[in-house]
């Protein structure tokens, strides 16, 4: 009886044994899969990001949306996407883009983007808007002060558009300086 139980208790450390290898081996795979759709992500990153360079934007957005497809939550990808959607003027295509950035993090360049898209349509108000909240992330994001001085501009407010180049120049943005020259006392 004992060598029945000793011959039953090796089949079992056996069979475990070998479902602990299979377990193993497709974790291992697994891992695998995930590191090479990284890797590949990046391949088609480095790609598209050389044909943005190079002008080249229908196919730098082939190769961005393959990134993507392989790296879907990627910050980085999702922002040069935006970029490449300006290009090829998907505008409703490049503020989703970098409304999907803010929402994985708030910088202010990405609000800012937005707001530029707006004040190329000439809707200034809503530019200013978002102006404005890339200003509330960092208060002196120059470039967000001089966009606000041109939108002002646009609408005719020119005391608030001399107060935000300023701001601008204050904040070390010397391209400020020579509308603050030609424009304000």
């Amino acid at each position: 009886m004992k060598s029945k139980i000793h011959e039953f208790s090796k089949k079992i450390k056996i069979l475990v044994s070998k479902k602990l290898i299979v377990v193993t081996a497709l974790f291992l795979i697994g891992n695998a899969g995930f590191a090479q759709a990284a890797d590949l992500g990046k391949m088609m990153y480095e790609r598209a990001d050389f044909l943005y360079k190079t002008q080249k934007f229908d196919s730098a957005l082939v190769f961005i949306n393959k990134a993507i497809k392989a790296t879907p939550n990627s910050e980085e990808y999702l922002f040069k996407r935006a970029l490449i959607k300006e290009k090829t003027k998907d505008i409703k295509g490049a503020i989703k883009d970098y409304k999907a950035c803010i929402t994985i993090s708030p910088k202010p360049i990405y609000y800012n983007n937005v707001g530029v898209i707006y004040a190329i349509g000439n809707e200034y108000k809503e530019a200013i808007k978002w102006y404005e909240k890339a200003l509330a992330k960092q208060e002196d994001y120059a470039q967000s002060w001089v966009n606000i001085g041109v939108a002002y501009y646009y609408l005719k407010k020119y005391d608030k558009a001399c107060e935000s180049m300023k701001k601008a120049s204050n904040y070390g943005l010397k391209m400020a300086d020579s509308f603050i020259a030609a424009n304000c006392n």
